[in-house]
């Protein structure tokens, strides 16, 4: 089975043109047509189905689906047509024909699993992630015993449940693919991102530098393993080495100036701190921002400015209760001083 290569999860779904160019006029499936060959129907048929695919080349999406809608009135148990037909169904956004044809792609030759992947873009354009999962774990099932580790179908897949909010089947395929190919920077980076989440420190730091070894530019590990430093107090000079070379890639990235603030407080540097801070906490709704900005503040005696913060957490995260005694320790502590007790 030949690697799917493109990001099929949130593509667009012009890059299909790109695909189907690369199947060429070899597809015409022969199996379906030769039994026909010898019929001025069947002829007739190829050559719509080859202007097609010529239309296709040029990028006419309408053009094309007249001429495989013609290939198919001569001869209708044609897999070929059926499945371009979908595809220039759905690059003109033409869901419900696009879905239909494919399955019908699908039913002439179950063997084939093209319509299979064609009908998982058509479904995560319309964010029907549960029937895409579904055609990927057809595909996944077919090529089982010939292909067991085709790692972007388990990616995909892995995508896929994680958008549903299926965290734990997201966790163990990515988990999967990580193992199988370690050096794969996407996945390093969302392997790493799940073991913070299960407070799997070691394996996420782990993950992550594996990540920067193979690829010394991704942003985002960059910034993980920075702060993963930031948050423990541990490397704090590497936590800020790191993160500053992820805003040299991309300077406005709020998490990353977010990442790059509470370095500077874990060091000490509040104004430093305050810096990089403001220019986040005025542009995004964080919670874990505002719940920085009011540790800043705080601690440069800006008490109202802190009390802002810590209830502006609260407000977007109500369950934040480290947030909530703060606040209350705070309100106290202004009590007591009005009150003249130190």
């Amino acid at each position: 089975m030949p690697q799917l290569v493109v990001r099929i999860v949130g593509v667009s779904l012009g890059i299909w043109l790109w695909i189907l160019a690369g199947l060429g006029v070899s597809v015409v499936c022969a199996e379906s047509m030769d039994s026909a060959r010898t019929t001025d129907n069947a002829a007739r048929g190829v050559a719509h189905y080859i202007m097609g695919v010529s239309y296709d080349l040029h990028n006419l999406s309408s053009e094309a689906a007249r001429e495989y809608q013609e290939s198919l009135r001569y001869d209708g148990s044609a897999f070929a047509p059926h499945l371009r037909l979908g595809s220039s169904y759905a690059r003109m956004g033409h869901y419900a024909q696009a879905v239909a044809e494919l399955n019908r792609a699908s039913e002439l030759d179950p063997t084939d699993m093209q319509a299979h992947y064609f009908l998982a873009v058509v479904y995560s354009a319309q964010r029907d992630f549960v029937s895409a999962a579904n055609e990927y774990e057809t595909i996944l099932k077919h090529f089982s015993d010939t292909e067991p580790k085709n790692i972007q179908l388990l990616l995909y897949l892995g995508q896929l449940y994680y958008a549903q909010g299926k965290l734990d089947k997201a966790f163990d395929l990515f988990e999967r693919v990580y193992k199988a190919d370690p050096r794969n920077v996407e996945v390093a980076y969302l392997i790493g991102n799940f073991y913070l989440e299960k407070n799997r420190r070691a394996d996420a730091v782990k993950a992550f530098k594996a990540c920067i070894e193979a690829d010394p530019f991704q942003a985002g590990c960059l910034n993980a393993l920075g702060y993963i430093y930031a948050e423990s107090g541990d490397n704090l000079d590497e936590a800020q080495k790191l993160i500053k070379r992820a805003l040299e890639i991309d300077p406005k990235n709020p998490a990353y100036l977010d990442s790059l603030g509470w370095t500077y407080y874990q060091k000490g540097q509040y104004e430093d701190a305050l810096a990089a801070l403001d220019q986040v906490g005025e542009s995004t709704e964080d919670p874990v921002v505002y719940d920085h900005l009011g540790d800043v503040h705080f601690k440069l005696g800006h008490m109202e400015l802190a009390a802002k913060y810590w209830q502006l957490t609260l407000d977007l995260d109500p369950q934040q209760q480290s947030v909530r005694d703060k606040l209350e320790a705070l309100g106290k502590k202004q009590t007591l001083n009005s009150q003249g007790v130190k």
